[in-house]
């Protein structure tokens, strides 16, 4: 029994001491607007979806279709056709209330076509196919982050970022964002420390397509985590402790 005792007391010091992250949020947004058609024929409009339940992993897909085709004047021809699609996905590794990784990975497809009169425009921005994922950091842990995002056609702007941010009180500030990368896209590779804090994984593709234009855009990510080592003179006063109820007893 005092060895079961000792042992017990030993593995509560060291899971005192040992970091621990949650998973403590989660937003994933997908909209789009489009507009197709000509003269009378013209269709517009917009959708949009927010998930906020909090899972251990999830997936997330909007698409959309509109066509329509017709004469101006009963002579002149045109036609229009939009189409998207918006995915994504995520998952960890481990609970939410303690969790040793996170992966994700979206893809955004437009398309626009028109010929004669007709015009067409689909959009996915604003923030278009967005992920975000809040968690907590109790003490110092050691990170890797490696992926990569590419979009097509190049449409360098705010709304197309893989990026790992800590909360300071007044702003989300950068620890990585791919806006460091060349043209903003490519793989990265990244490692370093987290300390205690607010942080979040925000993955974004925001894109559009005119007329006769396809454009595609992804990104996938790996984000792992893993406690700094306990030292012996972290677990002393436990070591202390086992031997003071070894010279009582």
């Amino acid at each position: 029994m005092k060895k079961l005792a000792t042992i017990g007391i030993l593995g509560l010091a060291l899971t005192s001491l040992a970091s621990a992250q949650s998973l403590i949020g989660r937003e994933s947004t997908q909209n789009y607007n489009f507009v197709y058609g000509a003269g009378g024929d013209t269709h517009s409009g917009s959708n949009g979806d927010t998930r906020t339940t909090l899972d251990t992993s999830d997936s997330f897909t909007t698409p959309f279709f509109g066509s329509t085709s017709g004469f101006i004047g009963g002579t002149v021809p045109y036609a229009g056709t939009v189409n998207c699609l918006l995915e994504q996905s995520y998952a960890i590794t481990g609970s939410l209330a303690s969790f040793t990784g996170i992966s994700a990975d979206s893809q955004t497809a437009l398309n626009a076509s028109s010929s004669g009169l007709g015009s067409a425009l689909m959009t996915a921005a604003n923030p278009g196919n967005e992920l975000i994922l809040n968690f907590n950091v109790e003490s110092d842990i050691d990170f890797h982050l490696a992926g990569a995002i590419a979009f097509s056609p190049s449409e360098i702007g705010p709304g197309n970022v893989v990026a790992l941010q800590k909360w300071d009180g007044f702003v989300w500030q950068n620890i990585f964002t791919s806006f460091t990368l060349q043209d903003q896209q490519g793989a990265f590779d990244v490692s370093g420390v987290l300390t205690a804090g607010e942080y979040r994984m925000k993955s974004a593709l925001a894109l559009s397509a005119i007329t006769n234009e396809s454009v595609l855009g992804n990104y996938e990510y790996q984000l792992d985590v893993v406690p700094e080592p306990i030292t012996m003179f972290a677990i002393a006063p436990a070591l202390m402790l086992i031997a003071r109820k070894r010279r009582k007893s």
